[in-house]
């Protein structure tokens, strides 16, 4: 009786599992696998960037059947006894202690430990001991490279990088630069675009500018300030009322401070990108957007600028294949500040070249949106069931 009764329960089940499977097929959701996925982010998420892409792979994977949660710096709570300095080293160390040990206390509960890293956090320190447990409880460890500064390191030591980074299931690179230098280093790679949500950005229409130009820092070493301070001191020459928003990190900042403060250029604000700013705001107060990067590396804040309607004057960094030179974007050789502040020049004298780039820019953008790039990620994720 109660072995006819597990039978007919057990019938049951598998003729509600086909019919969930056809249900599911008709919505076209892959429901077969809870694929559950740990999102390790070793930093606090003070940059609207980081939160915004973060937030829409934790998103995603929700919405797709998938269980997801977000373990960031933001989540740990330190108190302790005495007066303990944020900055000390006592107290990083604590943070970083209490850290692990959420990650070891929850990673139980996951398939997949999906590690950001970025700038803010390092690869030895942040980065390693977060594999090492990962592949301890038998977890697949994914690493997402988005540390394009430490890229410039990685023939050092190289060994020992290469071992550690080689015991990730999957290592995703965001930019052609940094396929190129792990070549034959890392086995298992894959490229992944960024996250970028064109549907959230409202376009503007620019006929004229003043100007007033941003840049935007993403490493110290790839950015290229340097060349674009000196094409902005090109420019105040002949229009002394130009501004210029230097947006990058802190240390980096330092440096144009002090050129600026010795060549007494003014009109320059510096915005340190970590701090709890809106960093969104201040491309939609610039007219001009700068990138002088020396990598083959296509920034999100480019796109953003594309998308809302602000030209765009660009090193050849990833963009040829995509941006046309004078329809959709400007293009000026590497370490050319003088065809920069040319073509700075160019836009404040000609508004009708102001106008078509504005136009034309959201247009050549949307090949590079969440809306069409998310199904390359939720692909990548279904691999790993």
């Amino acid at each position: 009786m109660f072995s006819g009764s597990k039978k007919i329960s057990y019938r049951y089940t598998m003729a509600s599992n086909k019919e969930a499977a056809l249900a599911s097929k008709k919505l076209g959701k892959d429901l077969s696998v809870s694929l559950r996925v740990l999102l390790a982010v070793p930093f606090y998420l003070y940059n609207n960037e980081n939160k915004r892409r973060i937030s829409l792979l934790c998103n995603l994977l929700t919405a797709n059947e998938k269980q997801a949660e977000i373990l960031s710096f933001d989540s740990i709570s330190l108190t302790p006894k005495g007066k303990i300095s944020s900055q000390s080293f006592v107290f990083k160390l604590l943070r970083q202690f209490s850290y692990l040990r959420k990650i070891i206390y929850n990673i139980t509960r996951f398939d997949v430990l999906h590690l950001i890293y970025i700038s803010a956090s390092s690869f030895y320190g942040s980065i390693v001991p977060l594999i090492l447990i990962g592949k301890f409880f038998g977890k697949k460890v994914i690493l997402d490279y988005h540390n394009l500064d430490d890229f410039f390191g990685l023939h050092e030591n190289r060994i020992i990088f290469k071992k550690f980074i080689n015991l990730c299931d999957s290592v995703i690179l965001i930019s052609d630069y940094q396929r190129q230098a792990v070549d034959g280093q890392i086995k298992k790679s894959c490229y992944l675009p960024d996250a970028f949500e064109l549907d959230n950005i409202q376009p503007r229409v620019i006929r004229s500018v003043q100007p007033k130009i941003v840049v935007w820092g993403i490493s110290e070493k790839i950015d290229n300030f340097f060349c674009v301070l000196r094409a902005f001191h090109l420019v105040k020459q002949k229009y002394p009322r130009a501004e210029m928003l230097m947006i990058g990190v802190d240390h980096q900042l330092n440096k144009m401070k002090d050129i600026t403060t010795r060549k007494r250029i003014g009109g320059i604000t510096f915005i340190d990108k970590d701090t709890k700013q809106q960093n969104d705001k201040y491309l939609s107060e610039a007219d001009v957007y700068v990138n002088c990067l020396k990598i083959n590396y296509l920034p999100d804040t480019m796109l953003n600028a594309l998308a809302m309607g602000i030209p765009v004057i660009t090193t050849p960094a990833n963009t040829a294949e995509t941006f046309v030179n004078r329809q959709d974007v400007l293009y000026v050789r590497y370490n050319d500040c003088v065809g920069i502040a040319d073509s700075i020049i160019e836009l404040v004298e000609n508004p009708s070249l102001v106008w078509q780039l504005s136009q034309a820019a959201r247009k050549k953008v949307k090949p590079y949106s969440w809306s069409a790039v998310k199904k390359e990620w939720l692909d990548f994720y279904r691999q790993l069931q």
